[in-house]
């Protein structure tokens, strides 16, 4: 069988921009253009059993052919569009739960392990995978491979924090186990952190074992309403600085769909757990910092009121709208098609082609500064932003779209035909590409959703190559060395 080749230029056709010029010359070039039709047609091997999935790896790796790691397809596909592919390689059918030990906190499960069906396991024990997005979509596999960070991470830390150890299939199609699945294992290096967040390059994730936590009796969720996102911003910062401990602090600046055509409204939402003593004590104390910074309007939801907002808050903020709405939403519906997911926004199903998500990570410190500076490029480019921000973690996560009122004047789009044509997709496209491509690009910007044609430069999609690139580069040929799994899918197309 021969390898479809996926790969792209430009938004345009053209070759990588300036910009990018000085990420060296080992980056490997990306002629072709992507073809997303054969791209959806390839065959999906959904093997039953380790030792199947591990045959079809050795099959590949001896044949010179590429395989791209899957699970449910409930997020869209991270990462480059891959240099070549032969097949999707899903998890979806090793969903078993391997040992679980409540006493112990811990569990161990494979990975296609659905992350709704875990919690389900976990719930009456008291227990949870803080770690995992409220919205309990994706599997045990997909969140690993991914890196995806929850909305707790502030308190327990992401999913590389609570991964205790795995089995996973190299790219020569050897099962290897990494650590075991106690809390105090020093043995052997920690390869599963390596997982966390490398989109299936390094192996195909078979088992996991993961640290649990207890369910919490009672939550609150305090939302404050500010007129500007400096103040907002100003006040996590206080929030964050006080003896308090929240379990989540993020600012979200959306569009409020009460008022048409307003800016967006930026709102603090700080969520406490724990017995209902501790929450309203902690409530007590964050009102009296809050008071100093001036909301224009605090609302509290408690315990099961909380969740649907919650769940608006994992993977990419995407417009909450008035808080009564977000309170009475439904989960969103996803695509569980891996073949197709990638034409959609993260964990939302149908979404417009013409939307690209960031995700930028500075220190909590300089957040603000660089937040500014991307939101003010996002406009100089056309776009509008939805943003989410984790201030404590120093993260923000940008969902970028047209604005609905007009076209942007772009080096493609004169003024003179902006002004009068509708907004196409090869004009959102050219405002994309003008705001990933701005020289002097922001540090620590990277591309979590975007249009094939955005995704099919790796420079574009995780800016130049670190300076740990090269030794990167040799745990992948270690690892997998003929480039059977998501080949160029990562950092510098590796």
């Amino acid at each position: 069988m021969s390898a479809v080749d996926p790969r792209g230029t430009s938004a345009h056709g053209s070759a990588p921009s300036s910009a990018h010029a000085h990420a060296g010359d080992d980056v490997p070039a990306r002629d072709a253009l992507p073809d997303a039709a054969r791209m959806r047609s390839l065959p999906r091997l959904e093997p039953r059993t380790p030792d199947a999935l591990a045959g079809h790896v050795r099959a590949a790796h001896a044949d010179g052919r590429a395989l791209l790691p899957a699970g449910l397809g409930t997020r869209a596909p991270r990462g480059a569009l891959p240099a070549r592919a032969d097949a999707w390689l899903s998890t979806r059918a090793l969903d078993g739960v391997v040992h679980y030990e409540p006493g112990d906190l811990t569990i161990s499960v494979q990975a296609g392990l659905p992350l709704d069906a875990l919690d389900e396991l976990l719930r009456p024990h008291r227990q949870r995978l803080a770690a995992q997005p409220f919205a309990r979509t994706g599997s045990v596999g997909g969140l690993v491979a991914s890196g995806a960070e929850g909305a707790l991470a502030l308190r327990h830390g992401t999913v590389r924090d609570t991964l205790l150890g795995a089995r996973t299939c190299h790219g020569d199609g050897v099962l290897a186990r990494s650590k075991g699945r106690v809390v105090k294992n020093v043995a052997g290096y920690d390869v599963p952190r390596l997982l966390v967040g490398s989109l299936g390059t390094l192996g195909v994730l078979v088992e996991a074992s993961l640290r649990l936590a207890p369910r919490p009796a009672r939550s609150a969720l305090r939302v404050a309403t500010y007129p500007d996102a400096t103040r907002a911003l100003a006040a996590a910062r206080a929030v964050l600085d006080a003896a308090l401990e929240p379990a989540l602090v993020d600012v979200l600046c959306a569009a409020d769909d009460a008022r048409p055509g307003a800016p967006p409204v930026p709102r603090l939402l700080v969520l406490f757990e724990g017995g209902a003593a501790r929450v309203d004590g902690q409530l007590e104390r964050l009102d009296a910092v809050l008071r100093a910074s001036r909301p224009d309007a605090f609302e509290l939801l408690r315990d099961d009121e909380t969740l649907p907002l919650l769940r608006h808050l994992d993977d990419a903020p995407r417009g909450l709208d008035d808080l009564a709405r977000a309170r009475d939403a439904a989960p969103p519906e996803a695509d569980t098609n891996p073949t197709t997911a990638g034409s959609h926004a993260p964990g939302v199903a149908h979404a417009a082609h013409d939307v690209l998500v960031l995700r930028l990570q500075r220190t909590p410190r300089t957040l603000p500064e660089a937040l500014a500076a991307l939101r003010d490029a996002t406009a100089a480019a056309g776009l509008e932003a939805t943003w989410l921000a984790r201030p404590g973690l120093g993260s923000a996560t940008l969902r970028i779209a047209p604005r609905t009122h007009a076209v942007p004047a772009t080096n493609a789009v004169p003024a003179s035909r902006a002004a009068r044509d509708p907004y196409t997709h090869a004009t959102f496209l050219a405002a994309a590409a003008t705001l990933l491509d701005a020289p002097g690009r922001h540090s620590g910007l990277q591309v979590l959703s975007a249009p094939d044609a955005l995704r099919a430069d790796p420079l574009r999609v995780f800016g130049p190559p670190p300076p740990a690139w090269r030794l990167m580069g040799a745990v992948k040929r270690a690892l997998d060395p003929r480039a059977v799994l998501a080949p160029g899918v990562h950092v510098g197309g590796l």
